[in-house]
Parts: C-alpha cells; structure tokens; sequence
C-alpha cells in the first residue's frame, strides 16, 4: 500500500522537477554558448589567415599598373600611335616574369591598344573595354579595381587599372588582371568550406566549386541591372545557394540540405567584399548533449547532498535565528544611539554657524565703531545747541524761534532713532526663516553704516541701481552683514591708494539680481585668490581681521543658494561680484 504524498512532498517533487528542467536548459544553453564562441573565435582566426593570403595574392601585382603608366615608350605609343608590335613583346615579357594572367594598355576611348596576349587567339588588342568600371575609375585620375569574366577569355580575374597621363592629360590606362585559381586551389587543399562574396553578394571564389556565382539571398532588379552592364558575369546564370539562415548564439546558422554550418564573416577592406568560414553545427550539438548528461548527473547528486544535508540544517536553523534576532537587535540599539548623536551634532553644527554670522556682525560693528559714534555724536550735539538756544529764547520772550528749534530738534532725535535702530536691528541674531527682499534696501543699511568712515577716508562712492525693486528670496539681515562685510573690505583695501574710489552697481542680468562691489586698491594677489573664501586666512596687518569675514559671507551665500565670485577687473583694483536669483 502505497501512502499519498502530502502537499509538502507534492511542492518538493514539483520543485525537483522543475530544478531539473532548469538545469537542462541551462546546461543546454551555456554548452550552446560556449561551443558557439569556440567556434567564433576558430572562424575569427581562420578568417584572419584567409584574409592575409587573399590580399597576399592581389597585393604582389597592384604595383604592375603603376610601373606601366611610368613608361615612356607606352606614353609615345598612345599619343602619336604606330606600330604597337615593340610595347606587345615588352608587356608580354613583363607577364611573363611577374606571372599575373595578361597585361594591357588601353587609349582614351577604351580601345586595347597594346596587350601581353597579342600572339593568342584571346588578344585583346583591338577590343573595346570601355564599359568596364576599372576603365572608367582610370579615366577618373584614379586606380580601379574590379572583379568580373573576362570577355574574351571567360575567365574570371581581378582587373587593376592606372591611369596613364602626360603634361596633366589623361592619355590611357594600363591595366592587369590577376587570376586567382592558384590561391582557390589552396583553400580547397586545406578541406575547410571558406568562400567570398563581392558587394552583390555573388559567390566569386569557393572550396566548393558548385557555390560558385551563386548567392546567399536573391538579387534586386537594380541589382541585376547594374551587374548587365558592367558585364561582370557575362554568360553566367546567377542563382540562389539552398541555404536557410537563422541565428543561433549571435552566429548565423545555415541550413543547406542534410548539412548545417554555423557561419563566420569579415568584411576585405577597400573592395566592400566578405570572406566567409563556415564550421560544421554538428560540433555544437555533439557539446550540448556530453554537457546535459553531465549536469544530470551533477543535479542529481545535488540533490542527494542536499537531502542529506536538510536535517542537519533544520537543526541549526533555531539557534542561527536566536544569534541573528540578538545580533540585529543589537544592531537598532546602536543604529538609534548614531541617529540620536547625528541629530545632536546637526543642531550644534547649525547653533554653531549662526553664533558664527552674530559673532560676524559684531565684529562689523567693532570695525564701524569710529563712525557710529559720529553719527549719534553729531545730533546730539545739534540737540545741545538748540535746546541752549531755546532757554535764551524763552528767557526773552521769543517763542516763535522756540517753536522752529523744537522742530528741529525732533528731526534730530528721529535721526538718532533710526541710526540706533540700524545698530539694533544689525546687531541682533535675525532669524533663518526666508522671505522676498528688496536687494537695493540691503545695499542702502550697509552704505547708511558705512558712510561716514567712507568720508572720513576722503572715499567716493559711485553707486548705480535700477529704479524698479530687485526683489530676491532670503534672509534680510544676513544680506545686510555681507554687503557691510565686503563693502568694509573695499574701504580698508583702498585705505593707502592714491584714488579712493568704490563702485556699486545693482543690475538685472538673465534673470537674477547682481551686486557688483569694485575698488581702486591694489587688487587681490595670486596667492589671496586660491584661498579667498578659506577660514582664517587675510591678507591684512595682525590686529586688523580674523580672516573670518568672507569665509562667513561664502557660508552666508551658499545657504541663500546663490554664488559670489572675487577678481581684478581690466580697471585695476578687486571686483566681488554677488548674483542672486530673482523672485
């Protein structure tokens, strides 16, 4: 009695069924594979070797055509013509001794003027080959080759022409055709299937003598024209081979009766012809079934390995779990203790840089101290003077001027209040929140804390700005502390210069807002331009900078997304440019 199989041991057999399915595919597909780029890399490399010995074979008479266009006495006989008797015995003798099968000369018509084989029946002299390309290409000024029937012989060859010319005239064509029965003779010696197709796909030299003028796919009507009346294969029926081509294994394979090859090609250069090797397929497939009895056996053996390999895992299979949830668990402690400490040191990092840009700011105002101090001391005296002035005045009776000072007075006090406010609102921490801002206004609180050290310097300021907003996204105050912080630099750099001058332009350009800061110092140095934005470094007298500022500003300008580049301008001095995009 035979006990049914439960669903476990049915999915278990399923599974060992379709594991071996697979293994047979795959150990079909990979022997395919394999024995297919054996057999690509034999065909590359027999190919390579045909390949040698047939441009060996055209090679050792191209040269001929050259020499013959040189000679003089064929130069006399084409120009005032004669009796060719003399040029017939001297190409007949070169023939003779270079061995291709006939030489000849040909005038500007196309007409055989002089040939190798003048004594044989076959002469071309007198013929008219003007039809043929190689004529033509030579008519051309250029060297011709083709390869077709011979018309009078019917014997195949490649004919090499070369145009003969005199005084910058075309005068003729000398011409050699080369046979190649000797170099098909050794192919068929060495019992491979090669074979050679010209640019029409013909069969034009074969180890099989029955492929030859034969093709691989039918030809076209335009096809069949041209090869008509060029008089290739004169007399030849051109028919289709009984091949059927499919690819296997990213070669193609040919059916062709009983007989299937797996097919390896490569172009001849300079004729737009290939060679072909063709390989048995039978190797191919005597590979794949040695490789399939091997890898059942190899399957089934895996498989009683791994029957017998099951228990003890099932054994091992509850304390690896046990090891592995303690060892993950482990690992989301420390994960969350790095993500806690990360966070951590992210908001150190971000208190960091704003006590950064406030200790920035303040620093600007230390710089600026000299000139805040003019700008309050100066109402404050004004208010001293007309409050004095205001007592005299009641003391006499006289309340209409009171009344003109006390306006005054309170255009001072108002001046002083905006003067602190710009020190208040520049000193405190602005918040990191973005919003739209107008560029100019930014400019114009840098300038109204500046000024009076611009003046005091005996500086002139030549500012240009649009009269429309230039509005851009960011954080007010920090721009303020970097047009104070390069405008600062602009003043000390000009501090020894005979002309002290700072430019500033607020421009539009491809939609972003620019702020252009040049002075008429002495420029920045080589080395102060690698290291402009670098912490710590300045270029100034100890005592007078950190070398923080512009290493706060390029933090500053980063953030707000935007760029500031320092140069010398073509006028002399430094230039910073600061570009911003437009809201």
């Amino acid at each position: 009695m035979f006990r049914p199989l439960g669903k476990k041991q049915l999915l278990l057999a399923a599974l060992l069924l379709a594991g071996l399915g697979a293994t047979l595919w795959y150990a079909a597909h990979y022997s395919e594979l394999t024995a297919v780029a054996e057999l690509r890399d034999t065909a590359d490399n027999r190919l390579l070797l045909y390949e040698s010995t047939f441009h060996s074979a055209l090679n050792r008479y191209q040269y001929l055509p050259y020499i013959l266009a040189t000679n003089q006495e064929i130069h006399q006989l084409l120009e005032r013509g004669g009796d060719p008797l003399h040029i017939n015995g001297y190409l007949e003798a070169v023939n003779a001794e270079a061995g291709p099968a006939s030489i000849y000369i040909m005038n500007p018509q196309g007409v055989t003027v002089a040939s190798s084989n003048w004594r044989t029946p076959q002469s071309y002299v007198g013929h008219d080959f003007s039809f043929r390309p190689y004529f033509r290409d030579a008519m051309k000024g250029s060297r011709g080759i083709f390869y077709g029937l011979g018309v009078n012989t019917k014997l195949p060859g490649f004919f090499f022409s070369c145009p003969i010319s005199q005084d910058n005239r075309l005068i003729g064509a000398a011409v050699v055709k080369v046979e190649l029965k000797r170099l098909q003779k050794e192919w068929r010696e060495g019992g491979e299937t090669v074979f050679v197709t010209d640019q029409n796909g013909v069969i034009v030299l074969a180890t099989r003598e029955e492929w030859v003028y034969r093709s691989l796919t039918p030809h076209g009507q335009e096809t069949l024209a041209r090869i008509q009346s060029q008089e290739q294969y004169r007399g030849v029926s051109l028919s289709v081979l009984p091949a059927l081509p499919t690819q296997r294994a990213g070669m193609t394979e040919l059916a062709m009766g009983s007989e299937r090859f797996l097919m390896g090609s490569r172009p001849l250069e300079h004729l737009g012809w290939h060679i072909h090797y063709l390989a048995p397929a039978h190797f191919v497939d005597e590979q794949i079934r040695g490789v399939t009895i091997i890898a059942v056996a190899a399957f089934a053996l895996l498989v009683l390995l791994g029957l017998l390999a099951r228990a003890n895992h099932q054994r091992k299979v509850s304390r690896q779990k046990a090891i592995e949830a303690k060892r993950i668990h482990q690992i989301n402690q420390q994960l969350e203790a790095e993500i806690a400490e990360r966070r951590r040191k992210e908001q150190e990092l971000r208190e960091t840089h704003d006590e950064l840009i406030h200790a920035g700011q303040m620093a600007a105002l230390g710089q600026m101290a000299a000139s805040v101090a003019h700008e309050l001391n100066q109402p404050l005296a004004a208010i001293r003077m007309f409050s004095a002035n205001c007592r005299v005045m009641l003391q006499r009776g006289q309340t209409e001027p009171v009344l003109d000072n006390l306006g005054t007075i309170h255009d001072l006090t108002g001046r002083l209040a905006a003067v602190a406010s710009q020190l208040k609102s520049f000193s405190r921490k602005s918040p990191s929140q973005k919003e739209g801002m107008d560029l100019r206004r930014s400019m114009d609180n840098a300038l109204a804390l500046l000024r009076h050290q611009a003046e005091t310097m005996g500086c002139q300021i030549k500012m240009t700005q649009p009269d429309d907003p230039l509005m851009v996204r960011g954080i007010p105050m920090h721009m303020d502390q970097v047009f104070v912080n390069l405008l600062q630099n602009s003043l000390d750099a000009i501090r020894e210069a005979p002309a002290k001058v700072v430019r500033i332009e607020l421009r539009q350009s491809l939609g972003h807002a620019e702020a252009v800061i040049q002075d008429s110092g002495p420029g920045l140095a080589p080395e102060a331009q690698e290291r402009l934005f670098s912490p710590f470094f300045t270029t100034k007298e100890p005592g007078h900078g950190l070398g923080l500022g512009l290493s706060i500003i390029h933090g500053i300008i980063r953030d707000m997304n935007c760029e500031i580049r320092g140069e010398n301008p073509e006028g002399g001095g430094a230039c910073f440019t600061v570009r911003l995009p437009l809201l």
